[in-house]
């Protein structure tokens, strides 16, 4: 029985070496397809954001900073579009939970949360870079997880029958 279970582990590992150099080139293409359609959302939302904040009776100061806004969010909106692929998609279909469970709340509550907080209350810096801060979560993120998807870590062998040898 014992050999049997090291054949089928073997075999897994076969698998997993064919499969993750099959997935190779498409995993390349993807993301860069990713990034241009990434770059292509901020670029669009930096073209609009003059005209949709002239649509509005604002004072020229609300204007300034409804700009500055505007501008933060056409670069968090790249990796916010980087990381709702690579977490949501392709490292969760992956099997790799726990590593976003952690990367989520760790970077979320132990950065983005209190330098906001910082930046806001205390430090009392433009809007601009208060956004910055609370979306940090969102760079740090992508970067973290283009490391994570190019180890190969993120591959996880699912099988059913040890899954119902354990119940």
């Amino acid at each position: 029985m014992e050999e049997k279970e090291k054949n089928q582990e073997q075999q897994n590992m076969i698998d997993l070496g064919v499969l993750w150099h099959n997935l190779v080139p498409y995993l390349r293409r993807f993301w860069w397809l990713l990034l241009l359609l990434a770059l292509l959302g901020g670029g669009l939302i930096l073209l609009i954001s003059e005209p949709v904040i002239s649509m509005y009776n604002i004072s020229e100061e609300t204007r300034l900073i409804a700009g500055e806004l505007m501008v933060a969010i056409a670069l968090i909106v790249v990796f916010q579009s980087m990381n709702s692929i690579l977490t949501k998609g392709v490292l969760r279909g992956g099997g790799d939970t726990k590593f976003l469970m952690v990367a989520d709340i760790l970077f979320l509550w132990i950065v983005s949360v209190p330098l906001g907080a910082l930046a806001g209350l205390y430090w009392h810096l433009d809007a601009f870079w208060i956004y910055v801060f609370l979306k940090l979560d969102q760079v740090i993120k992508a970067v973290w997880c283009v490391f994570r998807l190019k180890s190969g870590k993120w591959i996880k062998i699912i099988d059913r029958k040890a899954d119902t040898d354990k119940q």
